[in-house]
Formats: C-alpha cells, sequence, structure tokens
C-alpha cells in the first residue's frame, strides 16, 4: 500500500499548493519524474514502524479472545471487537512516541532542518517531557480512534466471516475474505475518522494559545467552527487507503496462519 500513500501525499501537496491532482494524473507525474522506483521511495522506515505494531495488535488479539468468550461456546461480535479493540491499546502504548517523534522530524524536515530520531526523542523528552505534552502528546485521541477502528474492524470481519459460508476453493475462500475484510476496513475508518481528525489539529503545532487540548472538546469546537462534516474531512481519501491495506492484512495473517498451523502446528 505504500504506492497508494505516496500518491495520496502527492494529491494532498498539490492541493495545498494549488496544483490539484487526481490519482491518475499524480501517478502519472510521479512515474515521469522517479521511474517505478518512486512508488517505493522510503519503504525501510515504514517497514520498521509497521511490523512490529501489527505484530503487537495481532499476538494480543489472538492471545486475549478467550476472556472475552462471555461463556459462549464460540466466539461472538463482541468477542472479537473487544480482543480487536485490547490489540489496538497495546498498539498505541507501544508504538505512540515513535509517531510523535516521526511527525516531528516532517515538520523539521520542511524547514529543511533533518535530525537523527534519537536527537528528536532527546529534544522532545528534554522540552516536553514523555507525558501527555511530549512523547504522548495525543495519546488519549489515538487510543479512542485506535479502539474505535479496531472494535468496528475485527468485530464485523469476524462474525460476518463466521455466519458466511466458506468455500472449499482456496481462491474463492480468499475473495470472500478479502471482501468481507475491504468491508471491514471501510467501516472501521469511518467509525474512527472523527478521532483521527482531532489527533491531527492535537499533535500538529498550535502557535501562542494552544486551541486544540483535549479530544472531546477538540471535536466539539470543530463542529462549532467548521460544522460536523469537518470530523469526516479526507474520509472518502482515507477509505481508498486503508480498506484495501484492512483486507490484504486480515487475509494475509489468516491464510498464513493457517499453513503455519497445517505444516509446522
Amino acid at each position: 500500500m505504500l504506492p497508494m500513500d505516496i500518491i495520496m501525499h502527492d494529491i494532498s501537496s498539490g492541493a495545498q499548493s494549488g496544483r490539484y491532482t487526481g490519482v491518475v494524473e499524480s501517478f502519472s507525474d510521479i512515474y515521469k519524474r522517479e521511474g517505478i522506483r518512486g512508488f517505493w521511495k522510503g519503504v525501510g522506515a515504514p517497514l520498521l514502524i509497521d511490523i512490529p505494531r501489527r505484530a503487537i495488535r495481532f499476538v494480543v488479539f489472538d492471545q486475549t479472545q478467550p476472556l472475552f468468550m462471555f461463556e459462549s461456546k464460540h466466539p461472538t461480535l463482541f468477542t472479537y471487537g473487544l480482543a480487536g479493540g485490547l490489540g489496538s491499546i497495546a498498539e498505541v502504548l507501544v508504538m505512540s512516541p515513535f509517531e510523535v517523534i516521526r511527525n516531528a522530524q516532517k515538520r523539521k524536515e520542511k524547514l529543511r532542518k533533518k535530525t537523527s530520531t534519537l536527537t528528536t526523542a532527546v529534544e522532545i523528552i528534554r522540552h516536553q517531557g514523555i507525558g501527555s505534552k511530549g512523547l504522548y502528546r495525543g495519546v488519549t485521541t489515538a487510543l479512542l480512534r485506535n479502539c474505535a477502528f479496531h472494535i468496528a474492524y475485527f468485530g464485523f470481519y469476524g462474525s460476518v466471516r463466521d455466519l458466511t459460508p466458506a468455500f472449499h476453493s482456496t481462491t474463492l475462500e480468499f475473495i470472500r475474505r478479502f471482501t468481507i475484510g475491504y468491508v471491514a476496513g471501510a467501516l472501521g475508518c469511518l467509525h474512527a475518522m472523527p478521532f483521527d481528525v482531532a489527533k491531527k489539529r492535537i499533535q500538529r503545532p498550535q502557535r501562542c494559545k494552544i486551541k486544540y487540548r483535549w479530544t472531546f472538546s477538540t471535536m466539539h469546537t470543530l463542529c462549532k467552527e467548521e460544522g460536523c462534516r469537518a470530523l469526516f474531512k479526507g474520509a472518502t481519501r482515507q477509505i481508498i487507503r486503508v480498506a484495501p491495506a484492512s483486507a490484504i492484512l486480515i487475509t494475509g495473517y489468516e491464510f498464513s496462519s493457517e499453513y503455519l498451523m497445517r505444516n509446522y502446528g
């Protein structure tokens, strides 16, 4: 999904500079400027962050499902949703400082002041501390956003997968699970969108008076000043990026797990 991220970033940059581009035009521009390698630019950093965060999420999701069976013989909507929500909490608590550091580095790059990850982390701790004003800035909003997404995502996916008949054909079964994962990703994205918008407002630099501090007060301010539609700003673009990635992730995870269990379990 990195090529899609790069295209979406290019479109966003074009809109901000007054040079709006669509998906096809952006794809063509990137290919002309940088060739096919341009769509995989900076692949190392996302891998370093995304692999451990996905691993944490799925390990917690798998291991905590028995806690939410509630005397049922089979997992339910609540089992999948609550286990997924708990996995997202663990993921945020571990990965949130890295996201704050990455955002700080991006801001410095715009000012042409590149610094290493360690140097940036030390600067944040020295001037703002480790808590909600420093390395864990915006963590409450991130927790709410991730919980909203993963409760809807895992809850919908697991329950619909169990309720719909499976196929004997590997190809058809893949398509079935991929489709459910796609819809689950889109649904989770809509649930999480207001929290994501609030999180971005809280974490971005605020000059003079701090206007956005807490999650729900930020959402209230946005609704009051910009209308409730502001809470879903960029939802279509986000769904285009997140829904297929969610489908690939859950389908790949399940097929890989089943293969390993079948051959080595």
